[in-house]
């Protein structure tokens, strides 16, 4: 949970804002609506608030970073996307160039493959298409993407430097 922005408080934020912006539409003369009593430390103090969810979303967002020093060449939207679908593979895939800057996607497991899906539900990534080409690199053995995406991220990472040491012995 973020700190300073309590479920409790952001969807108190949108209460008043949509509150306020009734009772401006319902007034219907504009320099009246803006001119309330009270109106500009309401303002401000919601301005306070937005402020400290970005301070307190910004620390997240460095924390899972520092975890997994890739998501540096994420944006915070891109950032936010994996983290809250991180727990379905095929949705954070479109994300891959970004983690993985020479890599254009992931292919994961079908439920029909031998490999099939990992206890926890999820699909294994069994190759690694190249961004430039048409290159693949197969995994070895397929990584199981359980746990947090930050976690398994790193495991494909870690397959991804074995994978290629191993093309590189046998071509040797």
């Amino acid at each position: 949970e973020l700190q300073g922005c309590s479920p409790v408080v952001t969807p108190g934020i949108d209460v008043d804002v949509k509150d306020m912006l009734r009772a401006a539409w319902a007034t219907k003369n504009i320099k009246e609506a803006c001119n309330l009593d009270g109106l500009i430390q309401k303002l401000e103090g919601i301005s306070e608030q937005l402020d400290m969810c970005k301070k307190s979303l910004a620390d997240f967002l460095d924390g899972r970073r520092r975890q997994f020093p890739r998501y540096y060449f994420t944006s915070e939207a891109d950032l936010l996307d994996i983290l809250s679908n991180g727990s379905q593979p095929a949705k954070i895939n479109i994300h891959t160039p970004k983690v993985f800057l020479m890599g254009k996607s992931l292919i994961l497991s079908s439920e029909d493959d031998a490999i099939g899906y990992s206890d926890e539900g999820r699909p294994h990534a069994v190759s690694l298409i190249a961004g430039v080409g048409k290159e693949v690199l197969d995994f070895e053995p397929p990584v199981p993407l359980n746990g947090k995406v930050e976690i398994y991220m790193q495991t494909i990472l870690d397959a991804l430097k074995y994978a290629l040491f191993c093309n590189l012995k046998r071509s040797l």
